[in-house]
């Protein structure tokens, strides 16, 4: 690879680095509008749970980003332990073939109040390059929930849910 191309590699995992950045800055700060334009319109996002549990109903498949957005509002809305989860995203891993890249980014998400880990996990994405940027096309996330938070944050879920 010649440097120009090696510059623009560069250049471009920086880019993908900085989407999945402002995917969890959009997620913890509930920001859906701009959260909908980091996927490309017809995106796909599955959810695993890794816990021995059902976690929510929110394990599956979504498509297009308008339900994909509406399936991570449902998700975050209700969770409050106290007050809402702050994501970080660390370890990336990026390929790049011309306009597709592939991550795989390792996950844990915090409670700062508490200092308490809620979650761990990671996700892999496939990536388009648009003429307005690298987009998210597919997004999988594998987690597993703290178990001692589980139960917690099952009793805050159908508290919400049910208006209590």
């Amino acid at each position: 690879m010649d440097a120009a191309a090696e510059m623009m590699d560069a250049i471009d995992r920086l880019n993908i680095i900085d989407l999945l950045s402002r995917f969890h800055h959009m997620v913890d700060a509930k920001n859906w509008d701009a959260l909908h334009a980091l996927f490309l319109p017809d995106a796909v996002a599955e959810y695993r749970s890794l816990n021995d549990v059902s976690l929510f109903d929110l394990e599956g498949r979504y498509t297009p980003t308008d339900v994909i957005v509406e399936w991570i509002r449902r998700g975050q809305e209700p969770f409050q332990f106290n007050g809402a989860p702050t994501h970080f995203m660390t370890n990336h891993l990026v390929t790049i073939q011309g306009s597709a890249a592939q991550s795989v980014s390792y996950f844990i998400d915090f409670d700062l109040i508490s200092g308490k880990a809620i979650g761990t996990g990671f996700y892999k994405c496939t990536h388009a390059k648009t003429p307005q940027g690298w987009r998210i096309a597919h997004m999988v996330l594998e987690q597993r929930l703290c178990d001692d938070l589980v139960a917690v944050i099952q009793a805050q879920r159908a508290a919400a849910e049910s208006g209590g």
